[in-house]
């Protein structure tokens, strides 16, 4: 699925381990599973919502700060909503060089553990009502199926959205 060079471009090595790491220290219910399993046993209209990690670059007027969204992967960010909540100038994606220069993380990898890079999270309200997520999980082709009173309780994530 995922070539070598493409592995070994992005550090995803170390990056899964500290998620793994994350979730045994917090003891936090969460399952890592091979992504091609979830969509086999769970087809991808399953129930439980899928996220998807965005960076984020906030611009203020005294400069620029990144965060990351998890957002519905089937969806649009609301950069409006995000904008507003974060009380900034300007918001948008992140480019692919932010992206790896804030994580070392492929983009569509990055697992929603901000404390893992620095960065605090945000989660769009489209997932904040659901029990549990399955969520990148930093490794390609992996993803990671965690409560989500766990990511919100243990990342002190900010809801964003109606």
């Amino acid at each position: 699925m995922y070539t070598d060079a493409l592995c070994r471009r992005y550090e995803w090595k170390p990056i899964a381990e500290a998620v793994r790491r994350w979730i045994k220290d917090r003891g936090c219910g969460c399952v890592e599973l091979p992504v091609e399993t979830v969509d086999a046993e769970f087809g991808t209209d399953h129930m439980t919502p899928r996220g998807s990690t965005l960076v984020v670059n906030a611009s203020y007027a005294g400069g620029t700060r990144y965060f990351l969204l998890l957002k519905p992967a089937n969806a649009r960010a609301d950069m409006s909503s995000v904008r507003h909540a974060l009380g900034a100038d300007a918001a948008r994606a992140a480019s692919l060089g932010e992206v790896h220069r804030s994580t070392r993380c492929r983009p569509g990898c990055v697992p929603p553990i901000g404390s893992l890079f620095e960065l605090p999270l945000l989660i769009d309200a489209r997932l904040a009502r659901a029990s549990e997520l399955f969520v990148p999980s930093g490794q390609p082709g992996f993803t990671t199926l965690v409560r989500t009173r766990d990511l919100v309780r243990t990342e002190l994530a900010q809801i964003v959205g109606n």
